[in-house]
């Protein structure tokens, strides 16, 4: 092997070692909390949410936020999961609301 492809392997290393040991660590227990607090949170803004009605279920899992339930319109459904999306810390949402059966609207 020649001595500048080595060189190359060894600053290759160098590099992917220091990003992997400065890449953010969190515990198991650090992911429940920013996790329940980003449930609370997209329960309280959807609760305060006037144009919004039925009952909808929030879960968070790996900052993912997962909705399910029944509000009045599909209209209403994509409006909660864009105001879910808005909570910081959420990196995505899987929104599984339907609307009401016989609910007119869009």
């Amino acid at each position: 092997m020649n001595k500048r492809l080595a060189s190359a392997l060894v600053l290759g290393s160098a590099f992917i070692a220091t990003a992997v040991s400065s890449a953010p660590f969190i515990t198991v227990t650090e992911q429940r909390l920013v996790d329940q607090r980003i449930q609370a949170t997209v329960m309280d803004v959807l609760s305060r949410s006037t144009d919004l009605s039925g009952r909808v279920v929030v879960e968070s899992q790996d900052q993912v936020v997962t909705l399910s339930g029944h509000l009045a319109t599909q209209a209403q459904a994509r409006s909660a999961g864009r105001y879910a999306s808005q909570v910081d810390g959420v990196r995505f949402v899987v929104n599984e609301i339907r609307p009401r059966l016989g609910a007119i609207g869009n």
